[in-house]
């Protein structure tokens, strides 16, 4: 008998608790409706989010205030200190039917599949029993995994050992793309206007250019599973070549890692012979060679160019037999052949040079040559300061 009050007590006490204020009790929301998916799927979204549930029934006289809501990237339920009428997003009119929360689509306007949203939402009310703003449970909705951004890439056009091509004869091109964000589709073409049909994403693809020669514009367009599609597309240029043409046809060559270049008529018969020009040579300098010829030019299926200062220039190659000259597309050399601070050209750097760059710098104009080797600061001229740097640099 004496153990009873100490029971009347205990279950007494757990009464007061369960409407202390704080105290998580009943009408947690459930049946939850929401216009995008709440379990991780990827989709696109270019409306207001929506969320519903309905509207609890109220008993043993507690009154209902509203509903207090909170967006986050967390699952984990939400403490009273974290949500509540005075922490929160936003309240839900209790005089709501059918209640409900909306978030603009401006705010997923850059939302991509890496970013998972959940909403917390929470029924506030005022329990009869103890007079005090109650909250229910934490309902936690999601993942929403909206994903509006679109992936972007980039296609290069490569030759059998993957470097960059410029210039086929073969309709067939090998292309490797790369792409952000996860593609899984891409649409490859040479219109400016995006393909209808796209292929699965891959790092490696082939495709055949369309017949007519001259320089062509591959566009590559990438999709991501969410159904976001690239605006503008990656883009890389390669030259249709002829059946019969020169080649290489239209490099650029850096003096500092070659001098000397073979060019040669590709048409599957070597027993064709030409005359070769060096044509529209452009100097960087004016007055300067580019390139000049390294043994025979005429009569012959190849030559030897000799490269010499920075610019431009095409050849023309021309049947000896007589019939249409073939010409190159545009021939860029670049870069120097000299070393920086070696104005004798005797292959490294001594005080003499400095003597040199000295006697150099009492000029008023400079050949490309002592440009190259006595313009150690490269400021357009050269000057006792090259002079002083060159000699340090011998050490």
């Amino acid at each position: 008998m004496k153990k009873i009050p100490g029971l009347i007590m205990s279950l007494i006490a757990l009464g007061f608790l369960a409407w202390a204020p704080g105290v998580y009790a009943a009408y947690e929301i459930v049946g939850v409706t929401s216009n995008v998916p709440t379990d991780g799927t990827v989709v696109k979204m270019q409306e207001d989010v929506e969320v519903s549930w309905p509207k609890p029934a109220m008993t043993g006289g507690d009154v209902l205030q509203g509903f207090v809501y909170k967006w986050n990237t967390s699952a984990s339920p939400l403490s009273e200190a974290e949500l509540s009428a005075s922490v929160k997003d936003g309240i839900v009119s209790s005089s709501l039917d059918d209640p409900f929360l909306s978030k603009a689509a401006a705010d997923f306007a850059n939302d991509d599949s890496n970013l998972l949203r959940y909403v917390h939402i929470k029924t506030w009310y005022l329990g009869v029993a103890s007079g005090q703003p109650t909250y229910s449970a934490d309902t936690v909705i999601g993942p929403i995994n909206i994903d509006n951004v679109a992936p972007t890439g980039t296609v290069q056009i490569v030759d059998d050992q993957g470097d960059d091509l410029t210039s086929t004869q073969s309709t067939s091109v090998s292309l490797k793309m790369a792409a952000s964000l996860a593609p899984v589709k891409m649409y490859i073409g040479e219109s400016t206007v995006r393909p209808t049909t796209g292929t699965l994403y891959a790092t490696d693809a082939v495709y055949n250019l369309s017949s007519t020669e001259g320089l062509k514009t591959i566009r590559v367009w990438f999709e991501d599973a969410a159904g976001n599609i690239s605006s503008a597309p990656a883009t890389d240029t390669v030259t249709l070549l002829a059946t019969l043409s020169i080649s290489p046809y239209n490099p650029t060559i850096d003096l500092a890692t070659a001098t000397s270049q073979v060019f040669r008529v590709d048409d599957g018969d070597t027993q064709a012979l030409y005359d070769w020009v060096i044509i529209e040579e452009a100097p960087v300098t004016a007055g300067d060679d580019v390139a000049d010829f390294s043994g025979t030019s005429t009569g012959t299926n190849s030559v030897t160019l000799s490269l010499v200062k920075p610019g431009t220039f095409k050849l023309q190659a021309t049947p000896s037999a007589g019939g249409t000259a073939l010409t190159s597309g545009t021939i860029t050399i670049s870069g120097s052949p000299y070393i920086r601070g070696d104005v004798d050209k005797d292959g490294e750097i001594t005080p003499q040079d400095a003597v040199d760059a000295f006697w150099l710098s009492f000029n008023t104009e400079w050949t490309f040559e002592q440009i190259s080797t006595g313009d150690y600061d490269q400021d357009g001229e050269v000057t006792p300061q090259d002079a002083v740097d060159i000699f340090w640099a011998s050490f």
